[in-house]
């Protein structure tokens, strides 16, 4: 296929393929001239060639990602590992429950009889407050555990165990109730005793 050069006269030259990059006269003008040389396909193999190479590498990066193994699921959590994050988790659902706590005096987890269940287990937490006048108070709160499970994962929850609240609520209403009506009957009484009868 025959090259073509335009020389700075204006006047194209065309000479075979195999002369370009070669100086000669000009036919018209006489001045010297380099032929141009006929560019190959050389960019359009370039880009060929990094596609190819991408596309190979994007199979491959596939085959890859398919073939490849799912990640090993985490062990399985045992009692033992629940145990050992029982108090801080009950210590900082305390911390988040209680208003004004100052510190913490105590936690303790009861495991029961089946104590490999971790749904079973109940806990205290002793703490210290700061009461609405600024004084120290001390209160004992109740917590439950709870086991959550997924596919891939088992975790310790705790939360705080209203039931027992309010049971042990009552029972200090019902304790206080008796105490304010032996007082009363012992009031009741002694003034009974001072009082001369009037006949």
């Amino acid at each position: 296929m025959p090259t073509r050069t335009i020389c700075k006269c204006g006047q194209p030259v065309e000479t075979p393929e195999e002369m370009g990059g070669q100086v000669i006269n000009c036919p018209s003008c006489g001045v010297f001239i380099q032929l141009a040389i006929q560019k190959k396909d050389s960019q359009n193999l370039y880009v060929y060639s990094i596609s190819l190479f991408i596309g190979v590498l994007g199979l491959c990066i596939i085959a890859f990602m398919a073939t490849k193994p799912p990640p090993p699921a985490p062990p399985e959590k045992t009692w033992s590992d629940f145990d050992k994050e029982a108090i801080p988790l009950m210590m900082a659902e305390a911390s988040n429950h209680i208003v004004g706590i100052s510190r913490i005096v105590d936690a303790f987890v009861w495991k029961g009889s089946n104590f490999e269940d971790a749904n079973q287990w109940t806990g205290d937490v002793t703490a210290e407050f700061i009461n609405k006048v600024g004084g120290v108070e001390r209160i004992t709160e109740p917590y439950i555990f709870a086991v959550v499970s997924g596919e891939n994962f088992k975790v310790l929850k705790c939360m705080f165990d209203y039931k027992r609240s309010m049971k042990q609520f009552e029972e200090k209403l019902e304790a206080e109730q008796k105490a304010f009506d032996a007082e009363t009957k012992h009031i009741n009484e002694s003034m009974t005793n001072e009082i001369p009868s009037s006949r």
